[in-house]
């Protein structure tokens, strides 16, 4: 093959050709503008699940699985009408259909070819069935490592969020504990302070009986009659509280 958009093979180089593509290691498919198959390898052979000469002069489409093959004359006759080498594979998967109607994921090269017959194109034509499960498989751990790492990181953030959530009720739980010890602090103080009032308030008033005892004898001795009944005095500050 040549790296020209369209190769000019001189007669004595077409039985070396042929040798060539038949030696290959993948399938090679050579069709005409038409799209029909003048000439196929063993690998293809294989490949497909078709004999040789069931193939030759067959339209290319018999290749295609059935829900491709409406569009694909018209990008056949669309490479025909601008013909560039197409390097095997370029990332992308195709699919190939077999002789019992099975699917399998190909790679397509194509080079166009100039004879003295016209134009051709030679594809070839590699079945990536393996290499497409390594990918999917490889997507698929891929994927599941991806979501592993997603779980563990919300987990992460779940914890992290009831982590805070649990210090925060903590504190709170520690705000109304030392609320509460201020609560009784202030309540003993009050009720302290009440008892001392009351102490003050019960002083006072022996006291005032005390005077008003003291001004009852010295009317007395002035031969007059005491001011205050200190009877009915002390009797009212004998009551409970």
């Amino acid at each position: 093959m040549t790296d020209e958009p369209v190769a000019e093979r001189r007669p004595g180089e077409q039985n070396l050709a042929e040798l060539a593509i038949e030696a290959a290691l993948f399938g090679m498919v050579m069709v005409n503008r038409d799209g029909v198959m003048v000439m196929v390898n063993s690998r293809t052979e294989m490949m497909f699940g078709y004999q040789r000469d069931e193939l030759l002069g067959q339209q290319i489409e018999m290749l295609v699985p059935q829900r491709f093959r409406p569009g694909h004359p018209q990008l056949r006759q669309q490479y025909f009408q601008n013909p560039q080498p197409r390097p095997l594979g370029e990332g992308r998967y195709l699919f190939g259909v077999r002789s019992d109607g099975s699917e399998f994921p190909v790679e397509l090269g194509l080079s166009p070819l100039e004879t003295d017959e016209g134009l051709f194109v030679l594809a070839a034509v590699l079945d990536v069935t393996e290499r497409k499960k390594e990918a999917d498989e490889q997507a698929r751990i891929t994927h599941e490592l991806k979501e592993t790492q997603r779980a563990s990181v919300n987990l992460m953030q779940d914890m992290e969020r009831e982590r805070t959530d649990a210090e925060k009720a903590r504190a709170a739980a520690e705000r109304a504990h030392a609320e509460a010890e201020q609560a009784r602090t202030d309540l003993a103080q009050t009720v302290a302070d009440l008892e001392q009032f009351n102490e003050m308030a019960v002083g006072r008033e022996m006291r005032m009986i005390e005077l008003k005892r003291e001004v009852n004898t010295m009317a007395e001795a002035a031969g007059m009659s005491p001011p205050y009944d200190l009877d009915f005095e002390h009797a009212d500050s004998q009551e409970p509280a």
